[in-house]
């Protein structure tokens, strides 16, 4: 399988475990296996769901297809916020 890599997104697994998606698939079986329960059949789900798809079949670039799941993981309170990281200090 070829596969279709976009920037990292972090997300909850569970109430402790972080998890790092850097490619479509993955992100997609995520989204289909690992998704919190309450949250599988919302608009954004199913959005994520169908970019997916169409990122895998080449008629989106993989960027689309993560803001669709970044806007779903916000959604069901998955998201990592990423925060900058800090300048080394120089001396």
């Amino acid at each position: 399988m070829d596969y279709v890599w976009m920037d990292t997104v972090h997300v909850w697994q569970g109430d402790a475990t972080r998890r790092a998606l850097g490619d479509v698939a993955g992100a997609a079986t995520f989204l289909l296996t690992k998704w919190p329960r309450a949250f599988m059949d919302t608009d954004l789900h199913r959005a994520a769901q169908l970019a997916a798809l169409d990122a895998l079949d080449g008629h989106i670039r993989a960027s689309a297809f993560r803001a669709a799941f970044v806007s779903a993981a916000a959604e069901a309170g998955i998201l990592v916020e990423e925060t900058p990281s800090a300048a080394p200090e120089r001396r």
